[in-house]
């Protein structure tokens, strides 16, 4: 199982949805091409997104749940968005909610390349554990109502600071 097939099923997913909410949606990878962190951060920025949504299965030998890292001093409305993101996944699933972090893993004073790298306002989401039996099997079981609440919440957040 890799995680790039995951993120790009819920990706495709997420978009249709916000798309039928009339949202335009630039993906920075619609298929199985391999794009570069540079590359996706300057495309949301010389497209001049609104909202940098980066989905992403985690990797850990036991761990699992949802959790979200934003970046060390956000740009918007992003922590509130990540909180209902990671409380929205854990409600559908029953997984634990690991909650939402600032700058990165393995270091208080970085942060994570797309979230230093965008413009807007951004999120690193991570799904689940792609490690994890039980997360991958919520993971399939939940896809669509995983991509329908992530779409809700993102458009409801985008809409309230008046973007869409």
């Amino acid at each position: 199982r890799l995680e790039k097939d995951d993120n790009l099923r819920l990706t495709l997913k997420v978009r249709d949805r916000l798309e039928e909410k009339g949202v335009k949606v630039v993906l920075t990878r619609g298929d199985d091409s391999d794009i570069t962190l540079k590359e996706r951060c300057k495309l949301a920025n010389r497209k001049r997104c609104d909202f940098f949504l980066s989905l992403h299965r985690n990797s850990s030998v036991s761990g699992t749940g949802f959790e979200a890292w934003i970046a060390k001093e956000p740009k918007g409305n992003e922590e509130e968005t990540a909180e209902k993101l990671v409380a929205a996944l854990s409600d559908i699933s029953g997984l634990p909610n690991r909650g939402v972090k600032r700058g990165y893993r393995n270091s208080s004073g970085n942060n994570y390349y797309v979230n230093s790298n965008t413009n807007m306002p951004s999120i690193l989401l991570e799904v689940g554990f792609v490690t994890s039996e039980e997360d991958n099997r919520s993971f399939d079981k939940s896809l669509d109502e995983n991509a329908e609440a992530i779409a809700d919440i993102i458009f409801e957040s985008i809409k309230t600071k008046g973007l869409c």
